[in-house]
């Protein structure tokens, strides 16, 4: 969120589409839906013209389109297909050589083609900053690859005018965003991955039937779709709202639409009851971040049984008073995050235990300010700044 709001990446929009693949029989092998199943329910319910014709209504203003198939067969057909409704498109999947691939790939970023169609390619590593409309017909349960798939959207697309000296700015970054004219990328999920695995930067494990209850009344759903008490989707897992005036999904704690063309501003309410929901691909957390000037600072271990000693640095902002823990001696997270302070605080490699950074803590600089989220019980610091 907060790389999205310094302009660093693109937010995802969704709109409810008309169109949605039912996979309910789809089997499961390996962890994830077999392929050639899917294509073949999404032959059986006519999906690739009815799709296409969808796409071609809600997303004529779109530029840049990436559109993720089922099997090779599903893959090719889309291509052709696309490009006989106009939209000029090309395939790459797993059964081509490598050099004819990499031509139609080189071939859509120089502009040739509208529409890339891939499959098992184009996830991992791909990287085309114009993108700015992703079409999902490849259903998954995979909440690794539902993430890499809409992180193609994410890539902000400034104007090669600017250069990296001036995109160091925010405003720049603006600038150089509209005068691209991408200000985010659509997702038409006509495959209802969002629905079932949620935001992309907070993914939802789906729960098994037995375990559901009702996003609305609490009620017990077990493997019914519908609550018996309320009637309300048991199969949904995130909260939502829909913008009553472009209809695209917003995160329930969103102030003003998702799109920013849109621009709708959602009417205050003491209470907000959230109803578990479905497409929002950027869940927004609404952090409330002020920055403080530092009055005062110093550091002192803290003990606590069981555990390495750790550092605590506590940091005066006027009347205010925030700590930062730090876990020198520890592993994995509370370790990555003591070394993370520390090369923001000193020029040297992390000590090994908070007594040997407690000896160094006078060589460290100094923070004159702090960016702190007060909208927590417990505020975090989530920036430095010296």
């Amino acid at each position: 969120n907060e790389l999205i709001d310094d302009i660093y990446l693109s937010p995802l929009i969704s709109k409810p589409t008309e169109n949605e693949l039912v996979i309910d029989e789809l089997k499961v092998v390996g962890g994830d839906y077999v392929q050639t199943a899917a294509a073949g329910e999404i032959s059986r319910q006519k999906m690739v013209d009815r799709a296409i014709e969808e796409t071609l209504d809600v997303a004529r203003d779109r530029k840049v389109f990436l559109t993720f198939a089922s099997g090779v067969e599903n893959t090719e057909e889309l291509a052709a297909k696309f490009t006989k409704a106009g939209l000029r498109s090309t395939c790459v999947h797993s059964k081509m050589k490598n050099e004819y691939r990499d031509l139609r790939i080189q071939g859509y970023k120089e502009g040739h083609y509208q529409n890339l169609v891939v499959n098992n390619i184009g996830t991992v590593g791909f990287d085309h900053p114009p993108i700015d409309c992703i079409i999902d017909l490849r259903p998954t349960t995979s909440v690794v690859f539902h993430i890499q798939k809409y992180g193609r959207g994410t890539r902000p697309f400034f104007h090669p005018t600017w250069s990296w000296d001036q995109l160091k700015l925010r405003e720049n970054r603006l600038a150089a965003i509209q005068q691209t004219g991408k200000l985010n990328c659509l997702v038409l999920d006509f495959a209802t991955n969002a629905k079932r695995l949620g935001p992309i930067n907070d993914p939802q494990i789906p729960k098994p039937p037995k375990a559901r209850t009702c996003p609305e009344c609490g009620a017990k759903c077990g493997s019914k779709k519908t609550c018996p008490e309320c009637g309300a989707d048991c199969t949904r897992d995130t909260p939502f709202k829909l913008c009553p005036k472009c209809g695209a999904y917003n995160h329930v704690s969103a102030k003003t639409c998702e799109d920013v063309a849109c621009g709708y501003k959602f009417p205050v309410r003491v209470k907000i009851t959230g109803s578990a929901g479905s497409d929002i691909l950027i869940r927004k957390n609404s952090p409330e971040i002020k920055t403080l000037d530092v009055t005062r600072s110093f550091a002192a271990i803290h003990k606590k049984a069981g555990q390495p000693d750790f550092l605590v640095v506590n940091y005066f902002c006027g009347s205010n008073h925030f700590r930062a823990y730090l876990n020198f001696g520890g592993k994995g997270i509370p370790r990555m995050k003591a070394v993370r302070w520390w090369r923001q605080h000193h020029n040297s490699d992390a000590p090994d235990c908070s007594h040997k950074a407690l000896a160094l803590f006078s060589e460290c600089r100094e923070a004159k300010r702090l960016q702190v989220d007060t909208g927590k019980k417990w505020p975090d610091i989530m920036g430095y700044l010296f």
